[in-house]
């Protein structure tokens, strides 16, 4: 592995690792990966080697450094002049794994609060298209999750059959923040179902999302008319 030997090994990657010349001089290359890391490592340099164009094949990989710590590698093999050979650019992504696991976790502790939650949850895209929906929100509306996601909100909460507000927020790329507008509901199965909703705007992955919040009021309607 050209990487690893004396002269080649650049002063930053050894930084990282805490690894002297001598060390690099002498190591087994298989020493830097787990078992199962290293196969994956050597089958991709075997790739590249035996490939018939000479573009760079990137991976990403922990590296065991000096002290046992396994740091999060980005690794960019392409062929060397010298046949048999290999260049490996490595850059530390340490800081990006642990920052994309914990937007997974906030993911995740969204969804199990969402999921849970009494009242319907949807988020829309700027085009009208639901990206997200709970359950409670098909219980309300009669549809299967799969149903409502990419369909548009309209079908299921009409302009004609709620506050003229509406108009304003379906389609918009502004902020919006709309608080317990009373509207009525269009299910599956084309009854109607009186409903109090909130509208807020936000960013998710750089798209726009109005997300509302859906609270069936039959109960409270009936009661109300009683």
């Amino acid at each position: 592995n050209a990487a690893l030997q004396p002269g080649i090994v650049s002063p930053s990657i050894k930084s990282i690792l805490g690894y002297d010349e001598e060390e690099f001089r002498t190591m087994p290359p298989r020493s830097l990966f787990s078992k199962e890391d290293y196969e994956t490592f050597f089958g991709t340099c075997r790739n590249v080697l035996n490939a018939d164009h000479n573009q760079p094949v990137s991976m990403e990989t922990k590296l065991i450094d000096a002290k046992g710590h396994a740091i999060w590698f980005e690794l960019k093999l392409l062929p060397h002049h010298k046949p048999g050979s290999l260049i490996c650019i490595a850059r530390d992504v340490s800081q990006a794994k642990l920052i994309e696991a914990e937007l997974i976790n906030r993911t995740t502790n969204y969804r199990i609060v969402t999921d849970s939650a009494m009242d319907g949850i949807i988020s829309f895209r700027t085009d009208n298209r639901i990206t997200y929906v709970n359950p409670a929100a098909t219980e309300i509306f009669g549809y299967s999750h799969s149903e409502l996601i990419g369909s548009n909100i309209r079908e299921v909460m009409p302009e004609a059959l709620g506050d003229i507000r509406l108009r304003d927020l379906y389609g918009t790329a502004s902020k919006v923040s709309v608080a317990k507008i009373t509207l009525k509901g269009l299910r599956r199965d084309k009854s109607l179902v009186p409903l109090e909703v909130s509208f807020a705007s936000h960013e998710q992955d750089g798209h726009s999302l109005i997300t509302c919040i859906i609270r069936d009021i039959s109960g409270r309607t009936q009661v109300e008319r009683e």
